[in-house]
């Protein structure tokens, strides 16, 4: 007979699990769960999924970037080599990204944003750039 475990069990053993896991200094290679051999990856994950579940409200966020991502955006190995592209279109995320720090309203707006919130508007640049470049590279092959 197969012994069930509640749900805060679970999560209180998902809890202990990632202690260990955290102040471990060897690396834990498998575990034990309810009869099935778990590797350290998978248990990772497991606790990744475990902590978002504990939270509605990321998971939540998470779909609707994930729904709206969908939405707009394609990848396919044959066009454009696997870069992301506006869904039904050729162009690029990254050129769009690019496009919009080279406008000069744009370029204000980030300025003015800058300044409401107290921030370096070289560092708000520096990320839009960095997303474009980090868009401009094949993700599937």
């Amino acid at each position: 007979m197969t012994k069930t475990t509640d749900l805060p069990q679970m999560f209180q053993m998902f809890n202990e699990i990632e202690h260990l896991l955290d102040t471990n200094e060897q690396t834990i290679n498998s575990i034990l769960i309810n009869g099935n051999l778990i590797n350290g990856n998978e248990l990772k994950v497991i606790i990744l999924f475990h902590k978002l579940s504990e939270n509605t409200h990321i998971t939540k966020r998470i779909k609707y970037g994930l729904e709206k991502l969908n939405n707009s955006v394609e990848i396919h190995p044959d066009m454009r080599g696997g870069i992301p592209v506006l869904k039904g279109t050729r162009m690029p995320l990254s050129r769009i990204l690019a496009e919009l720090l080279d406008d000069a309203v744009i370029s204000r707006r980030i300025t003015k944003i800058a300044k409401d919130c107290e921030l370096d508007d070289k560092q708000i640049r520096e990320f839009v750039e960095a997303l474009s470049i980090l868009l401009d590279c094949p993700f599937l092959k």
